[in-house]
């Protein structure tokens, strides 16, 4: 049963990527009732059509008929990148990105005798805005050469890179000469042999969907074609190898992309003969890795396997890495390239400019989880220098270029700190804002513990609150924002039984603030609790107490009933929000909503808010995209009773509590158990990169009692414009 409902998943995922809807929340799982198909999509008619005349094909091939079919592939209809596009990519957040690539290549050519012919290559241009950026550190290049199957996206980096929108022909000339070379795709590999997990029709009355995963029939190794057999030998040594060996069990799923091993070896083949190095940037691991597949309505991916790459280009060149994106940027220099950018232009810019300088090498952004891998000829026996340091670190811009030296760029960002920091939701959504994380309190290790691991270079007192005040809160360093999130039992609606001890503690915690407040003095307060903290019976007095204290010390308020849904947070969690700000202060404003409930608007309000730059916010289905059994404690629970309070998968959670209580809708909505620390993390919007320490019930507990980090995104964002 449970195989059954994994398949349901699945194939609920590829169907999402055909723009086929079904309504899975009426699936009724007990009784398996008939459900009529919906209508199939030209790209689905013409592999439901392919597959009955030619048999199963690899995922692989599905990918390659989805994203870049002439007729209807994703990425042959135009321009879906960049920031009004489906998924933004690095060179889209900062010319810096493509500039430092420019000046890596650069380096490779002057270590390799700057010989005459120079040309640069690049798989998947998109916008053209990476090769644009490249070429602001060139003057005298042969060629450019760019490998791309999508005629529109063709017409895009024509009109990018050259000035003119020619819709046909494969090269054009710049002004100052410089020649554009467009070419097809690197030639198709055969798809039948080692066991594959194969995409094919499903026909079965019983289920709304068209296509399967299902298992070839014959090992990989049975073929006789010389090219299978390549690969055969090839995945059988690596698998063998001494890293992997003994790692698997039977049924287990790995991924190895023979596609992505086929263009690696063609890569370094040019290299060994002709010369030149090669930089393979994207998100990956280096090992092994098992279910990967994401398939959605913007794109179909799946990791790198980087240990894979360099296996199969070791015989020709010398492989380096691969590290991280972090690492690559930082050592290479974009700290200087931010420091000129940030003297040539506007103030104005500068914001902009800091905060895609942070998402592009923060750790808990795209600076880990973008890897770098470079191939150069085996005649170069020495180690690039970008590929021989240390890890590098990041804190804001704080840049680490080795283990002994600390680089502190040029550029303040406003600081805060968070006196009851928990996990540190509310502090990651400070840093997303582009806010410096000082120093935060909590007494539980394991939050403790998961702060610290997530925010580096921070300073937390592990003490009560009322033992910092005594001894510490004189010491500390002073911030531009104080965060309060004290604890809310006592006062949440979820608490029936109105425990008075609860409520108690957690008031004496609160009339603490008003004294930290006057102590520290920064230019704002942000103060988040649930609604009942100020209209519960048993809290009015201590919220009055609260108040005076406040106005006593020369700062003035403002309070607003704040939704998360509005904010792109899957949860219909709604928080009382109190900012404060000395008498002779500007308020911040409140921040506007950037997300809207799909099922609750008209077409025409649903039409109105995406002219607006409003997006649906995830339902549950939508959260969960792309999760596997593979992710740790996914299978905490396999078996709970069925008749427990299940997650609709097309709905919006009332919010995630802080413990699996079977009264409380945690059941995962398609799987025979509690949803996981993770899942609940993706319902709370914590990035996947935001890890938790401790037990999983702590884990649980953790999640639960954080601020979600986009709503404190969106709040302490306008927090800037007064500071």
């Amino acid at each position: 049963m449970k195989l059954k409902f994994w398949r349901l998943q699945q194939k609920k995922q590829l169907l999402n990527l055909l723009h086929i809807r079904p309504q899975i929340s009426k699936y009724n799982y007990s009784t398996m009732e008939k459900m009529k198909k919906e209508e199939l999509t030209p790209t689905a008619k013409y592999l439901k059509e392919y597959i009955k005349n030619n048999g199963p094909i690899s995922i692989a091939q599905y990918m390659r008929e989805v994203l870049t079919n002439p007729k209807s592939g994703y990425y042959m209809k135009g321009d879906v990148f960049g920031r009004k596009g489906d998924f933004i990519t690095s060179p889209e957040i900062s010319q810096t990105f493509g500039e430092l690539i420019g000046i890596w290549f650069l380096t490779q050519w002057n270590a390799q005798g700057k010989p005459n012919e120079f040309q640069i290559v690049e798989l998947g241009p998109g916008r053209g805005t990476l090769m644009d950026d490249v070429l602001h550190c060139y003057r005298l290049i042969d060629g450019i050469h760019l490998i791309e199957v999508s005629p529109e996206l063709r017409k895009i980096q024509r009109l990018k890179l050259c000035g003119n929108n020619i819709a046909e022909g494969n090269s054009c000339h710049r002004i100052d000469g410089l020649k554009f070379f467009w070419h097809n795709s690197i030639e198709e590999i055969p798809e039948n042999g080692w066991r594959e997990i194969l995409v094919d029709i499903d026909d079965s009355e019983l289920s709304p969907y068209h296509f399967q995963f299902k298992l070839s029939s014959e090992p990989i190794n049975t073929t006789t074609t010389t090219s299978s057999s390549s690969i055969s030998s090839l995945l059988k040594k690596f698998i063998d190898s001494s890293n992997n060996n003994n790692k698997f069990n039977i049924g287990d799923k790995i991924e190895i992309s023979f596609e992505s091993e086929k263009i690696s070896t063609q890569i370094a083949k040019h290299i060994h003969n002709n010369k030149g190095a090669s930089l393979i940037i994207d998100y990956g691991k280096d090992f092994i890795q098992g279910n990967t597949l994401r398939v959605s309505q913007a794109d179909l991916s799946a990791n790198v396997n980087f240990q894979y790459l360099k296996e199969s280009a070791k015989n020709l060149v010398n492989t380096y890495g691969p590290i991280t994106q972090s690492k690559f940027l930082q050592t290479i220099g974009i700290k200087i390239r931010l420091e000129v950018l940030l003297k040539s232009t506007s103030p104005d810019r500068h914001e902009s400019l800091i905060s895609s300088v942070i998402r592009l090498i923060d750790p808990l952004s795209m600076g880990n989880i973008y890897k770098v891998l470079a191939f150069l000829p085996k005649e170069e026996s020495q180690v690039p220098p970008i590929f021989g340091l240390s890890e590098v670190g990041v804190v804001g811009v704080r840049i680490v270029v080795d283990s002994d030296k600390a680089v502190e760029v040029d550029v303040d960002l406003p600081t805060i700190a968070d006196m009851f920091c928990g996990a540190g939701g509310f502090s990651e959504g400070a840093r997303q804002a582009g806010f410096r994380v000082k120093w935060g309190i909590d007494k539980d290790d394991s939050s403790i513990e998961t702060f610290l691991y997530n925010h580096h270079n921070t300073t937390v007192y592990n003490m009560e609150i009322n033992e910092f005040m005594n001894k510490k809160i004189r010491n500390v360093s002073h911030v531009d924002v104080l965060l309060a999130a004290p604890p809310c039992q006592g006062f949440t609606g979820a608490n029936t039984r109105g425990n008075i001890i609860d409520m108690t503690t957690n008031m004496i915690l609160v009339m603490n603030i008003p004294q930290a407040l006057d102590i520290l003095r920064p230019k704002v307060l942000v103060f988040e609790n649930v609604k009942g903290f100020f209209n519960r019976k048993k809290s009015e007095e201590i919220y009055k107490l609260f108040v005076n204290d406040l106005l006593d010390i020369g700062y003035k308020i403002k309070t607003k009933i704040l939704k998360a849904t509005d904010f792109g947070v899957c949860q219909r969690r709604e928080r009382f929000i109190m900012l404060a700000v000395p008498t002779e202060s500007n308020f911040p404003c409140w921040p506007e909503p950037t997300h809207y409930i799909n099922s609750e608007v008209s077409d025409q309000a649903r039409a109105n808010y995406r002219e607006m730059g409003l997006l649906p916010t995830p339902t549950v289905d939508v959260a969960f995209r792309g999760l596997n059994t593979a992710t740790p404690n996914m299978d905490y629970i396999k078996t709970v009773p069925y008749h427990l309070l299940r997650l609709k998968p097309n709905q919006i959670p009332s919010t995630v509590l802080c413990t699996i209580n079977p009264g409380w809708h945690n059941i995962h909505p398609t799987i025979f158990r509690y949803i996981s620390p993770r899942e609940s993390a993706r319902l709370q919007s914590f990035p996947d990169t935001y890890e938790f320490k401790g037990t999983l019930a702590s884990q649980y507990r953790q999640v639960g009692n954080s601020v979600p980090p986009l709503l404190a995104k969106a709040i302490i964002k306008e927090i800037k414009f007064v500071i």
